[in-house]
């Protein structure tokens, strides 16, 4: 799919998720693992990835924390990586490669919303 951006006649190309996740998992001999949940529902068997609700608390708090005590602008501090994780799994892809996973993150996904089928 090619979009034309705005006020140039520049065209990008994208590749379809799906497609690559498919192709990917077809043409793998090694189990793919994605890096947020987004990858587990185009198609790779597992993924892993932070806390995006984890890692906003976490900005939340530091934002706060510089309005209600007054620092200054240089005291600025980088958001640190989330202790939340999201675990997401693709059901369909994990049967084709004829492994499972322990019923523990099979729940824990089903629970989080992130269990494809």
């Amino acid at each position: 799919m090619s979009v034309t951006t705005n006020n140039t006649a520049e065209q990008r190309i994208y590749a379809d998720p799906l497609k690559v996740a498919r192709w990917t998992e077809a043409n793998s001999n090694i189990p793919v693992i994605g890096l947020n949940a987004f990858s587990s529902e185009d198609g790779f068997m597992l993924s892993v990835g932070v806390s995006a609700s984890a890692l906003g608390y976490k900005a939340f708090v530091k934002a706060s924390n510089l309005i209600m005590d007054d620092h200054p602008i240089n005291s600025l501090e980088r958001v640190d990586i989330s202790d939340q994780y999201v675990v997401a799994i693709n059901q369909t892809a994990m049967e084709q490669r004829g492994l499972k996973i322990p019923n523990m993150l099979q729940v824990f996904a089903r629970a989080t919303e992130h269990f494809y089928e």
